[in-house]
C-alpha cells in the first residue's frame, strides 16, 4: 500500500457491497486507513501490522521506538474503527514489533465471536506483555466463542490472560516455543475454562497438562513424540471421567533439530495395548512412513518422495486426511511435517469411561 486517501478509499470499500472478509498487511504507518473502514458490513477482519520504522526511528532506543509507534498509529482509532463493524464476527491480527498495549485497548467491547492472534519475539522485546490489560479486553469479549493463539516464544503471563474465558474453543500453536513454557500455569488456565468443548495443540514435544471436565474434543500436533511419552499422554486419557473425543497426530522423532528419528516399529505395541483397554475405543492408527526416491539434503524431501501407509486394519474412521481439520494448530503442523523427510503417526480414540 502506498499513500492513502481516506476518502477515496472508503468509498471505494463501500462500494463493495457484498465484501464479507477484507484483508490488511500494513509495513509502516497509512493515515486515514482506521477512517476508511469506519461502518463496513464485513464480517471478517484480518489484520497483519508490522509498522516499517523511518531511518531517524531505527536509531532510537528501544523504549523510545515503542513510544513513538504509538503516536503512529492510536489506539482510539482503531478502537472506534473496529466498533464500528457492526456484522463483525471474526477477527485475526498478526503483529509483528508492534506495541501491543493500543492492540488491547482496541479489542475491548468487540461483539466478535472468533479471535486469533499471532504474536511473535519482536512484539514483546520492548516492554513485555501486559497480561492484565489482555485478560480484561479477553474478558469484555461477551460474544467469544473461539479463541486462537499463535506465538514463537515464551510469554510471560500470557496464561494467566486465559482464565475464566467463557470460550468453547480454544487453539494453541506452540510448536516454537522449546522452552520455558510454563505448563503448570498453562494447565491452571485452562481448568478454569468451565465451556470450553474443543481443545486444540500444536507442540514442540509432549507437554503434561490438566484437561478441563466440559472438554469434548482434543486435538494434540506433536512435531516429536516418542513411545514413552505417548504411553504417558494415553494414560492421561484414560483417567478421564467424562466422554471425550481424542484426536492426535505426532512425527515419531525424540528431537527435530536435527530430526532425531524414532522407528515406527517401537509404537506398534501401542497400538495393541490401546485395542485392550475396555473404556477406550480405537477409531484409528494409522502410520505413514516417508520414502524418498531420491536423493535429500537436510532432512527435506523433493516432489518425487512418496508416504506409505501401514497397519491400519480394524481402524473405523472413514476420514482418511488429517486435512479434514479445520484449525490454525494443524495448518501449522501440517506446514512443519510437509516440508521434511519423517514418519508420523495419525491416532483417533474415544474415551468412554462408562464402558469400563
Amino acid at each position: 500500500m502506498g499513500a492513502l486517501d481516506s476518502e477515496s478509499l472508503k468509498h471505494s470499500l463501500s462500494s463493495l457491497k457484498q465484501l464479507e472478509t477484507l484483508s490488511i498487511q500494513m509495513n509502516g504507518r497509512f493515515p486515514g486507513l482506521w477512517e476508511a473502514m469506519n461502518g463496513l458490513n464485513i464480517k471478517s477482519l484480518n489484520l497483519c501490522l508490522r509498522p516499517r520504522l523511518s531511518p531517524s526511528l531505527s536509531d532510537l532506543s528501544p523504549l523510545r521506538v515503542s513510544d513513538e509507534i504509538l503516536k503512529l498509529e492510536p489506539a482510539q482509532l482503531l478502537c472506534q474503527s473496529l466498533l464500528s463493524l457492526r456484522q463483525l464476527e471474526s477477527l485475526s491480527i498478526s503483529v509483528d514489533e508492534y506495541h501491543p498495549g493500543s492492540l488491547w485497548e482496541a479489542l475491548k467491547g468487540q461483539n466478535i465471536k472468533s479471535l486469533s492472534l499471532s504474536l511473535s519475539y519482536q512484539c514483546f522485546s520492548w516492554r513485555g506483555l501486559c497480561a492484565k490489560s489482555l485478560h480484561q479486553s479477553l474478558l469484555s469479549l461477551s460474544q467469544l466463542e473461539k479463541l486462537s493463539i499463535d506465538v514463537n516464544t515464551n510469554i510471560p503471563g500470557l496464561w494467566e490472560a486465559l482464565i475464566d474465558l467463557n470460550i468453547k474453543s480454544l487453539s494453541l500453536s506452540l510448536s516454537c516455543v522449546r522452552k520455558g513454557l510454563h505448563e503448570e500455569s498453562l494447565s491452571q488456565s485452562l481448568s478454569s475454562l468451565k465451556r470450553l468443548e474443543m481443545l486444540t495443540l500444536h507442540v514442540y514435544t509432549y507437554i503434561d497438562i490438566h484437561l478441563p471436565q466440559s472438554l469434548k474434543f482434543f486435538y494434540y500436533y506433536c512435531d516429536a513424540l516418542i513411545p514413552s511419552k505417548l504411553r504417558d499422554l494415553v494414560e492421561k486419557l484414560a483417567a478421564c471421567t467424562h466422554t471425550i473425543e481424542f484426536k492426535l497426530n505426532f512425527v515419531c522423532a525424540a528431537g527435530v533439530y536435527p530430526t532425531e528419528h524414532v522407528p515406527l516399529q517401537e509404537y506398534s505395541l501401542i497400538q495393541q495395548e490401546l485395542r485392550a483397554r475396555k473404556n477406550i475405543a480405537v477409531k484409528r492408527f494409522r502410520m505413514y512412513e516417508r520414502i524418498c526416491k531420491s536423493n535429500t539434503y537436510e532432512g527435506f524431501y523433493n516432489a518425487e518422495s512418496s508416504t506409505y501407509e501401514r497397519d491400519a486394519g480394524g481402524v473405523t474412521d472413514d476420514d482418511h486426511d488429517d486435512h479434514s481439520v479445520n484449525d490454525d494448530a494443524y495448518e501449522s503442523f501440517s506446514k512443519w511435517m510437509t516440508d521434511r523427510n519423517v514418519n508420523r503417526i495419525s491416532i483417533r480414540l474415544q474415551i468412554c469411561p462408562d464402558s469400563i
